[in-house]
C-alpha cells in the first residue's frame, strides 16, 4: 500500500474518530498539504500562553533588481580601484536578463578578487533593512566561484551578516557564528557541490537583529530549471548579529551571474505547524509553529511559545508541553495522530493541528 493510501486512510480515520468543530490542519505531505478534520472541545489555559506573535504589516521591499526593467550596471559600485567589470548579458535561449561580475585578471595587487556593492548612494548605502526579511536571488558561479553578501557597512565597519558562495572546489557554503559552514546534499547527506553551468535559486530567510539568540536564518537552495530543492541550512546562526544591514556585496576571483534580487520583509500570510508527518517508533521528533510566507516557505519564529497536547490518545506517544518533542515508543500503537498547539495571538486564543501517521 503506498505512502498516499495510507494517508488518504489516516485522515479518514482521524476524521471519524474525533468530534467537534472544523479546523485546517497542516499534513506537510509536501509543505503545505491541508486536510480538514475535527478539532478538540476542551479549552486551554490561557494563562500559560504568555508571547504574542506582532502583527504583520504590509511588506516592505528593500531591493528588486531583475536587469529586464530594473537594475543597471552603473547601479554597482567596486570599491577596490575597479578590479571588475560589470555587463548587463542577454540569455541566449529564453531572452532573459542579467548582470555578470567578471574579475579583471590584470589585477596583480592582492587580493586578488574583485567587491562590487549595491546601492552607492552616498558614501555608503542608507539603507536600513531589519527584522524578519526574505532574501532571494538567482545565481549562476562561474568557474566555481563567487559570493553573495548582506552587510552592515559603514564609516569604519565592515560587518558580514549572510552570506552564499562557492569555493574553488565547488563546494557551496554558507556564513555562520563568524565562520564558513558547508551545504550538504539534500538527497544523500554528502557535501553539496555546485554545477557551474546550472543557475541555482536561493532563498534566504533571515532575522535581522542585534539580538544573538534571535539573529538567524534559514537557507534554502533550489535549481532553478527544475525547481528541486537541492540542499538547506534551517534556523542557523546569522555570520554576525546586527541591528540593521544596508548593503549587497558580490564577490568573485573569476567571474559571478546575478539575478532577480529581491530583499523584503517578510510576508506572513499564515501560522502553521511543521515537523516530520511520518514519526518512526522509537524515536523523538520536535514540532515547531513557523510562520509561512506567500512562496509557501516555512519561515522560523522565535516570538511564539505554543502550549503542545495530542488530541486524541495514542498508546506510546507523547509530546512534551513546552519542547513539542514528540516521543513515540518502540511498541506505540500504528496510528494516527493530531498534535495541537496553541498559543494567544494579539490576545485571541489559536490553535493548530497537525496529522501524523505513527510508523515502525
Amino acid at each position: 500500500m503506498s505512502k498516499k493510501i495510507k494517508r488518504i486512510i489516516a485522515v479518514i480515520t482521524a476524521a471519524l474518530t474525533i468530534t467537534g468543530i472544523v479546523n485546517t490542519v497542516s499534513a506537510e505531505a509536501g509543505m503545505d498539504e491541508l486536510i480538514k478534520i475535527p478539532a478538540a472541545k476542551e479549552p486551554i489555559d490561557s494563562e500559560t500562553v504568555i508571547q504574542p506573535l506582532a502583527a504583520v504589516n504590509t511588506p516592505e521591499t528593500y531591493i528588486n533588481l531583475d536587469f529586464d526593467h530594473n537594475g543597471r550596471e552603473t547601479d554597482f559600485k567596486n570599491e577596490r580601484y575597479e578590479r571588475s567589470t560589470r555587463t548587463i548579458e542577454t540569455d541566449s535561449e529564453t531572452g532573459n536578463k542579467f548582470i555578470r561580475f567578471t574579475y579583471n585578471t590584470e589585477n596583480t595587487e592582492a587580493p586578488l578578487y574583485s567587491e562590487d556593492m549595491y546601492p552607492t548612494s552616498g558614501a555608503y548605502s542608507n539603507l536600513d533593512i531589519t527584522g524578519n526579511i526574505v532574501m532571494s536571488f538567482d545565481v549562476h558561479f562561474g568557474n566555481n566561484d563567487g559570493t553573495i553578501y548582506l552587510k552592515n557597512r559603514h564609516a569604519g565597519v565592515n560587518d558580514i551578516v549572510l552570506r552564499v558562495g562557492a569555493r574553488d572546489d565547488g563546494r557551496l557554503v554558507y556564513g555562520s557564528d563568524g565562520g564558513v559552514k558547508y551545504f550538504y546534499r539534500y538527497s544523500n547527506g554528502d557535501y553539496f557541490k555546485i554545477d557551474s553551468e546550472k543557475w541555482y535559486n536561493v532563498q534566504i530567510m533571515a532575522n535581522i537583529t542585534s539580538n544573538s539568540e534571535n539573529a538567524k536564518q534559514s537557507i534554502y537552495i533550489f535549481d532553478k530549471q527544475t525547481g528541486i530543492l537541492l540542499s538547506k541550512a534551517e534556523n542557523v546562526s546569522l555570520n554576525k548579529a546586527v541591528s540593521s544591514c544596508n548593503l549587497v556585496m558580490v564577490g568573485t576571483s573569476h567571474y559571478v551571474d546575478l539575478d532577480n534580487l529581491i530583499i523584503e520583509e517578510s510576508d506572513i500570510q499564515s501560522l502553521r505547524i511543521v515537523g516530520t508527518p511520518y514519526p518512526a517508533c522509537g524515536n523523538t521528533n520536535e514540532y515547531s509553529v513557523r510562520g509561512i510566507t506567500k512562496s509557501g516557505v516555512a519561515l522560523y519564529k522565535n516570538d511564539i511559545t505554543p502550549v503542545w497536547s495530542l488530541v486524541n490518545n495514542i498508546t506510546g506517544v507523547f509530546i512534551g508541553e513546552v519542547t513539542g518533542e514528540l516521543i513515540t515508543a518502540e511498541n506505540a500503537s500504528l496510528s494516527p495522530a493530531i498534535i495541537k498547539a496553541s498559543a494567544e495571538i494579539d490576545g485571541v486564543l489559536k490553535d493548530w493541528y497537525y496529522l501524523v501517521e505513527i510508523e515502525k
